[in-house]
């Protein structure tokens, strides 16, 4: 995700020293012995490298420790509590930051196969529609769980359908579509 940034902005530092670095070599090439040229132009070309990755080294093991996810166990958390509330054969309308760990929970943790996770990306590639409109296709055949991105996607939804939220503290994100407000919900 961040690679890309990382490598142009790199990539971009790289020729702002390659720039400098034949900056300090002009006046350098006025000199008719190249043995004297050359060195000064390296000697310039490293000291700007260095200058700019020594504040690079300096913060790399404070970055490294703010970096470091490895005891974060929320979103274990979340998804165990997302599929141990489900009913099962649920269908979850989600969004790709919350289908991605639960499709990982299903295929690589096999959990929960009888769960359908459509989000945002799946509803275009099977010509649902929006998320309310996958919302009215299943509801009535299968329970249905939302999951939205922000209160504005979500207060689409609350004003076509009731919700119930989950029981779990961990996650208080997800809603089950309890009724249609059209059908006296």
């Amino acid at each position: 995700y961040y690679l890309g940034p990382i490598f142009w902005a790199w990539t971009w530092l790289a020729i702002l020293a390659g720039t400098l670095a034949d900056q300090a070599r002009l006046p350098a090439l006025e000199i008719r012995d190249s043995s004297v040229a050359r060195p000064a132009g390296m000697l310039a070309a490293v000291a700007v490298a260095g200058m700019l990755l020594v504040p690079t080294a300096i913060d790399a093991p404070l970055r490294a420790r703010q970096a470091d996810l490895s005891h974060d166990t929320r979103a274990r958390q979340w998804v165990d509590a997302v599929l141990t509330e489900v009913a099962p054969d649920a269908v979850i309308v989600s969004w790709w930051s919350t289908s991605t760990v639960l499709w990982y929970a299903q295929l690589i943790d096999h959990r929960r196969p009888d769960v359908t996770v459509i989000d945002d990306r799946t509803r275009l590639d099977l010509d649902y529609g929006e998320a309310t409109d996958v919302i009215a296709r299943f509801l009535g055949q299968r329970p249905v769980y939302v999951i939205r991105a922000n209160d504005r996607d979500l207060g689409l939804v609350r004003a076509l359908y009731a919700l119930a939220p989950l029981d779990s503290p961990q996650a208080t994100n997800v809603f089950r579509v309890v009724a249609s407000r059209g059908a006296g919900g």
